[in-house]
């Protein structure tokens, strides 16, 4: 991190100072100055470690890079430009996101890199892309009860501690087999986007929960039973498929198609999605 090389001379010029005490041609008060810098850098690391990865995008590491082209079609088929955009975003939100393993030791980096890569496909088309009350994710590596649901279920949004919750026995598949398995990451982001940007949406009737049980190959009973928890909302499940299924979707409800297309600023029916002009990257 950019801090680490930040307090490097400030460390050289301490141990210098430590020398020269030791060997009496300095007093220790001269060595003050140097610790409380390299203090204040330790404190304030963080932030500035966030300053500089904001200012300047790197790519995204190989191996993720490598997993999302073969398992999240939205991102293969972007273009140079706003595949730097969408690894920058990647990338920042890896950093700024608490994973918290349970029941195992540590949480993949290419799961990391799964999960956030559904928020920054939702939230591309905006200048704000991160849930910042949201910044803390469990991962459990199946299906677990909660303090607000006693069943077993496969993903959760807890607002009192700004927290997402999700089983890796659903998420895997639902995230990189979507035709086979839905996408349970997505759904909890969708959840978190229409409570920080509330909107008029309309109404999904049953002709629209037909066309998108269609779309999907999936019955509404069976995304219920997939997520575990005894409701569902068919507008979450609608916004899912407009990410999951674009072709399909557009074709199929080109009018529900050209409404979220308006509230996201997006159409993931096209193949390159360069929202946001490439020299603001070192800005966001």
């Amino acid at each position: 991190m950019f801090s680490r090389f930040l307090a490097v001379p400030f460390v050289l010029v301490a141990i210098g100072c430590l020398y020269l005490i030791w060997e009496g041609q300095l007093e220790a008060l001269y060595l003050v100055p140097w610790v409380i810098i390299l203090a204040v850098i330790f404190v304030s690391s963080p932030h500035i470690d966030w300053w500089w990865a904001k200012r300047n995008p790197r790519p995204m590491d190989p191996k993720l890079d490598a997993f999302l082209h073969k398992f999240f079609p939205y991102y293969g088929k972007m273009s140079i430009p706003a595949k730097k955009l969408f690894s920058h975003r990647v990338n920042l939100c890896i950093m700024a996101t608490e994973f918290i393993p349970k029941a195992m030791e540590e949480v993949p980096e290419d799961i990391k890199g799964l999960i956030v890569a559904n928020l920054v496909m939702l939230t591309l088309g905006k200048k704000e892309y991160r849930f910042k009350k949201y910044e803390k994710i469990v991962v459990y590596p199946h299906p677990f009860p909660s303090p607000q649901y006693k069943e077993f279920h496969a993903s959760e949004t807890y607002a009192e501690d700004g927290v997402i919750l999700c089983s890796l026995e659903q998420l895997i598949p639902g995230a990189t087999q979507h035709k086979q398995y839905y996408n349970i990451a997505l759904h909890e982001f969708i959840k978190i986007y229409l409570e920080t940007y509330p909107v008029s949406l309309p109404e999904i009737n049953e002709m629209i929960k037909q066309q998108l049980e269609t779309i999907s190959g999936f019955k509404m009973d069976a995304v219920k039973n997939f997520i575990g928890l005894p409701t569902l909302d068919t507008q979450i499940v609608a916004i899912n498929y407009f990410f999951t299924f674009p072709n399909s979707f557009k074709a199929k409800l080109p009018e529900l198609h050209e409404h979220y297309k308006n509230i996201f600023n997006q159409d993931p029916s096209k193949a390159d999605y360069p929202i946001i002009d490439d020299r603001q990257l070192g800005s966001i």
